[in-house]
């Protein structure tokens, strides 16, 4: 924002927003991958940008959105520790109870997914409720990762058979029950190096979707 972009805000503009109710997040001075970093630079990251939007708008922000969506236990823990309400990655999904509010789900709104329809499907959406998934770090040592979750027994019966699970720069992956609502996610073939997501449905009913994402850093 303080290089004054020509798709940026102006602190002008944050200031009226915030006036008028918008949130404020803090997604770090310079946006850096926060995977392995040293907790000295990171908390120096968060603090400059904590520092920059109090002095603006007067307003320390309570939530915190991790660049890129890559975080790790350390990085919740730092984040926590700094005083904020949740934290956000970039898995598609749905907030509910449950979650780890370190580890938010959020559904992306840029382009290429800036659309009314969009944002329709995003605000009417349900949580897709599962148990004990497994990878459990987002960095992973394989691009070939065992990819499973238990479905809660809020789903339905047959839950398992209609799920729909994708996964970026791959396309559909296979799903299947392992029994007591365990399910397996096969990928076709391996996760490409770097980011990509999975994203898992299911029919709600009347329009609506479950919905269930993971983020993955493959090496």
């Amino acid at each position: 924002m303080d290089r004054a972009g020509p798709d940026t805000l102006s602190w002008s503009e944050i200031r009226d927003m915030a006036d008028e109710g918008l949130e404020l997040g803090n997604q770090t001075a310079s946006y850096p991958h926060m995977l392995g970093l040293e907790r000295a630079y990171l908390l120096g990251q968060i603090a400059r940008a904590t520092d920059r939007i109090r002095s603006e708008t007067g307003r320390k922000p309570r939530l915190f959105a991790y660049p890129y969506g890559e975080h790790d236990a350390a990085a919740r823990a730092l984040v926590a520790a700094e005083g904020y309400e949740a934290a956000f990655a970039q898995q598609s999904g749905v907030i509910h109870g449950r979650l780890d509010p370190y580890a938010l789900p959020r559904f992306a709104m840029n382009d290429p997914f800036a659309s009314v329809e969009r944002f329709r499907l995003a605000a009417q959406a349900l949580p897709l409720l599962v148990s004990d998934v497994t990878p459990t770090a987002m960095a992973l040592e394989s691009a070939m990762p065992a990819i499973g979750f238990t479905l809660d027994p809020m789903m339905g019966a047959g839950a398992a058979a209609n799920l729909a699970c994708f996964v970026s720069g791959i396309g559909r992956a296979d799903v299947q029950e392992l029994g007591d609502r365990r399910v397996e996610v096969r990928l076709r073939e391996p996760l490409p190096s770097g980011r990509s997501r999975l994203n898992c449905t299911l029919a709600a009913g009347e329009g609506r979707w479950r919905w269930f994402g993971l983020q993955f850093v493959a090496p």
